[in-house]
């Protein structure tokens, strides 16, 4: 009896299909004996923390200590996003204002003090949210006025209220 060749596009047998399997399985043989060497663990050490779902890695003292600093900006970096996220939120909610000035641009600071540093300009007649008032009133230019916290834009500052126009609801 001759033995018939298989043609292009016929299915394989049952017997090529094992050795797909064991192909697959040698590989992953020798994938959990590489991470053994590695660790140098026992293998079955190793195969027991990568089955474990529970398996929580809590850190040192001593693995902490070269990375605080890391540690402590990024987590600045979370709270500050924390606190824009939340303005955000409620930015429905705040008093929209535009900016009145016979100049070019309106300078935002960074506190609400002349003396502050300039964190952006602003040019006229822009649309800004207001955010908060200063809780004390100032004279500045023989007019009394409020430094106003606003939002322009994703970014934060202070202006001098008296060149807002607020819009009334």
């Amino acid at each position: 009896m001759a033995t018939r060749r298989r043609r292009y596009g016929e299915k394989r047998t049952s017997i090529a299909w094992l050795s797909y399997v064991l192909i697959f399985l040698g590989a992953l043989l020798a994938i959990w004996l590489t991470l053994s060497l590695i660790r140098g663990e026992n293998p079955f050490d190793v195969l027991k923390n990568v089955v474990s779902k529970d398996q929580k890695v809590e850190p040192t003292g001593e693995d902490i200590g070269p990375h605080k600093k890391v540690i402590d900006s990024l987590q600045a970096v979370i709270d500050s996003l924390e606190h824009k996220i939340d303005i955000l939120e409620g930015v429905d909610d705040l008093a929209t204002a535009y900016v009145r000035v016979e100049t070019s641009q309106l300078n935002v600071r960074s506190s609400p003090s002349i003396a502050a540093s300039l964190a952006f300009r602003i040019p006229p007649d822009s649309e800004v949210k207001i955010i908060e008032y200063d809780s004390r009133s100032y004279v500045l230019d023989g007019k009394s006025g409020q430094w106003c916290k606003i939002l322009y834009r994703g970014n934060e500052g202070w202006v001098w209220g008296n060149y807002l126009e607020v819009l009334e609801d």
